[in-house]
């Protein structure tokens, strides 16, 4: 027997409890991550709402936003380059999937390091950046 075989029984503990207190410590801290991305997203908009940032936002499908201001990079998966990218993206925990189980059509590399996978072809999203430009463009020579 090991010297953690021995302490856990020292403790009272079987691998069921210790198994369900490592689950308990990872959904904490899966939720702990959400709360910070939300207060985040909170001080973004806050921040737009006084002037003080000028937020873009894109839909990247299914309901899925992201900050044009923050996009580096939309490319296709298929490259090996991009699949290192994907796969060191995952591997440093900053890989965010959007594409609700289709078919990856694009990838869209952030400032951040984020990678961000959409099932939607990567022109789709850049005419978005591009009709998102031309609107507020349009807009503010109307109100000028």
């Amino acid at each position: 027997m090991s010297i953690f075989a021995h302490r856990n029984l020292i403790l009272g503990l079987s691998h069921s409890k210790l198994k369900s207190m490592q689950n308990g410590f990872e959904y904490c801290y899966r939720q702990y991550k959400a709360i910070i991305i939300k207060v985040q997203i909170f001080l973004m908009l806050s921040l737009g709402e006084l002037g003080l940032m000028d937020i873009k936002l894109i839909n990247i499908g299914f309901g899925n936003i992201v900050s044009a201001n923050r996009v580096i990079a939309i490319v296709s998966p298929e490259s090996a380059p991009i699949k290192r990218i994907i796969n060191d993206a995952r591997e440093r925990g900053q890989l965010i999937d959007a594409t609700y189980g289709r078919r990856t059509r694009a990838v869209i590399v952030t400032d951040s390091g984020h990678a961000i996978l959409s099932a939607i072809q990567p022109e789709t999203v850049a005419n978005r950046f591009v009709s998102h430009k031309e609107l507020q463009d349009s807009t503010n020579s109307k109100v000028s």
